[in-house]
């Protein structure tokens, strides 16, 4: 009986963790939408930089802030209540400006556009902010509380949006979307009462640097390798092709939705199953992911590929035949790296990120070498083939990893018993 009350709690968990995750790639969503179709393809690429170095910021700054209070790492275990709290937000929030003022010059000269550049660095110090709240509200069992925090981006964003559509700007636009992400983090600020403290953000900081150093590794070698794939398409095949690539990955929206989702939903309660010695509900958990990751990229391309060429050009503008031709690439590489990451969520859980990492450092090169060969001799396309190949072979990898340390962990229980 307090077996099933647990699961249908940890189902309720997963589904309000799921949803706030839904909505927050909602936001991203309605975004690229509106820009595809208001900006040129060439417009669409410097957009698709953009979230790539977005995505590479935050996932480096989760590193050092939410992940090691997510998987209980003992550098930080002095740490409780409210304290815990004010200090993972205000770690990220002072790396975020301190990551966002670096990026400002960089994003500046390379886009020619400092209204834009200034822009977009005070939506990562204001999306850093949210994002540590976000996983405080979901490790902390507040899950629908996130859910509110997502909606309340989408609220605000959509109605400005609408008001600046017309003047067919990707400065008014990104602003809408930076409005969007300040008023839920403010929402944010109130649900966790958070109070900045300088001296707990950096006591944080240095406390967790070292675990947090081989987080945001782990996260650049795997999940930021595909974030480097746009600048390698953009650098190789030019930003017309990364303007596609990044309209692909905008019909592949629900699949992204679906892998962030689980993953934003799993961490916590990976960790939960670990640290009550759940081990053969853990190992299912890859399962699971996989198989949900590739059913539903199989249905996105079956999909699409019946819809109406006046549809697609109604939603994606002039990208939307390059878009078409390079989606089940994307859907290819996508799925064979998500593959991947239902075991290294297990291998965090038991402590062992350590292992997957080095994996992954070592095929960091072979990687980078094969999306160059490929965007050389056959554009995006060639990029996606390149990534589905090394990628295979890293997740084969952490798939075996995994299952000998999950023997190892069962051996040792079945001592224990």
């Amino acid at each position: 009986m307090k077996s099933a009350v647990a699961v249908r709690s940890g189902l309720r968990r997963v589904g309000w963790s799921m949803s706030a995750q839904i909505a927050s790639n909602g936001s991203n969503f309605v975004l690229t939408m509106l820009i595809a179709r208001s900006v040129t393809t060439a417009e669409l690429g410097i957009f698709a930089i953009l979230m790539a170095v977005n995505g590479l910021a935050i996932g480096v700054l989760r590193g050092f802030s939410a992940e090691p209070m997510i998987f209980g790492e003992s550098s930080v275990s002095s740490y409780e209540g409210a304290r815990r709290h004010n200090a993972v937000v205000g770690s990220s929030a002072v790396l975020s400006v301190c990551i966002s003022m670096l990026l400002l010059p960089v994003v500046g000269i390379a886009t020619g556009n400092w209204l834009l550049a200034l822009i977009f660095c005070a939506a990562g110090c204001v999306m850093g902010i949210q994002d540590a709240i976000r996983f405080i509200l979901v490790s902390t069992g507040r899950s629908r509380q996130a859910f509110v925090l997502e909606c309340v981006w989408i609220a605000v964003q959509l109605p400005l949006i609408w008001l600046v559509y017309d003047k067919k700007s990707l400065d008014w636009l990104v602003a809408s979307w930076t409005v969007g992400a300040l008023c839920s983090a403010v929402y944010g600020m109130l649900c966790i009462r958070w109070v900045f403290s300088l001296r707990d953000a950096t006591s944080w900081i240095s406390k967790s640097y070292r675990i947090g150093f081989v987080y945001s590794s782990d996260f650049l070698v795997g999940g930021g390798i595909a974030q480097l794939v746009t600048f390698l398409i953009a650098a190789f095949a030019g930003l017309d092709a990364a303007g596609e690539y990044r309209a692909a990955q905008m019909l592949l929206m629900p699949l992204s939705i679906l892998t962030l989702g689980l993953t934003f939903a799993l961490s916590p309660e990976v960790a939960r199953m670990a640290a009550h010695s759940q081990f053969r509900r853990l190992k299912s958990v890859p399962y699971l992911y996989a198989g949900a990751i590739i059913t539903c990229a199989a249905a996105i391309v079956g999909t699409v590929s019946i819809l109406p060429g006046g549809l697609l050009g109604d939603l994606l503008g002039e990208s939307a035949t390059g878009a078409a031709t390079l989606l089940p690439f994307v859907a290819l590489a996508t799925c064979v790296v998500s593959v991947a990451v239902g075991p290294g969520l297990v291998l965090r859980a038991l402590g062992r990120v350590r292992d997957a990492f080095l994996l992954k450092c070592m095929l960091v090169v072979p990687t980078i070498g094969a999306v160059v060969i490929g965007c050389v001799y056959l554009g995006a396309i060639g990029a996606q083939i390149g990534l589905a190949a090394v990628s295979f072979v890293r997740a084969v990898g952490i798939w075996i990893l995994m299952n000998r340390r999950m023997k190892s962990q069962l051996d040792s229980t079945r001592g224990v018993l």
